[in-house]
């Protein structure tokens, strides 16, 4: 799940998972978005990437 903050004029948001390969966790953070709305968007889209991207690993590495 993503955190949003506003932070020098501008939105930030900050994704949290679990590195499958080493079972540590890490986090991506992206900022600039002029609106909160399109923070949420981007953010959105990047969990849905990112959970596609360990998913395709996972597949991967059980053939």
């Amino acid at each position: 799940m993503a955190s949003y903050r506003k932070r020098n004029g501008t939105w930030e948001y900050r994704i949290r998972y679990t590195d499958p390969a080493t079972g540590k966790q890490k986090e991506k953070s992206v900022a600039g978005f002029k609106r909160k709305a399109d923070c949420i968007e981007a953010a959105a889209e990047a969990e849905k990437n990112k959970k596609r991207a360990l998913q395709f690993r996972r597949q991967r590495s059980i053939h």
